[in-house]
């Protein structure tokens, strides 16, 4: 876990995926959905390399729901994770700052 720095308002950041609520975007907060029993799934078969794959998944979906979910700061921080030797990960919480989870 990573402590990115800075505070946000995350109801800014709610009320813009509320706004932004389309078809897609359902389909992609149901695909998520999806993610997290995988997750757990994976955890119960000791899969736990999976984990960090479905994580990056995840995050990936989360970022395509709003343009305030992340900003640059953040994404380099995830490619740096990513290219040194992180399977995946998330940005907990609304979005914006705050902590990065990795495995």
């Amino acid at each position: 876990m990573f402590y990115s720095g800075g505070q946000r308002d995350a109801g800014q950041i709610l009320m813009d995926q509320a706004n932004n609520m389309n078809r897609k975007k359902r389909d992609t907060l149901v695909r998520m959905t999806e993610l997290a029993r995988d997750i757990r799934d994976s955890l119960i078969r000791g899969s736990i390399d999976d984990m960090g794959l479905i994580l990056d998944e995840s995050w990936r979906l989360k970022k395509s729901l709003s343009s305030r979910i992340s900003r640059g700061q953040i994404d380099d921080l995830y490619e740096t994770a990513m290219r040194n030797g992180a399977l995946g990960g998330k940005l907990l919480g609304a979005g914006d700052s705050g902590f990065l989870l990795f495995y």
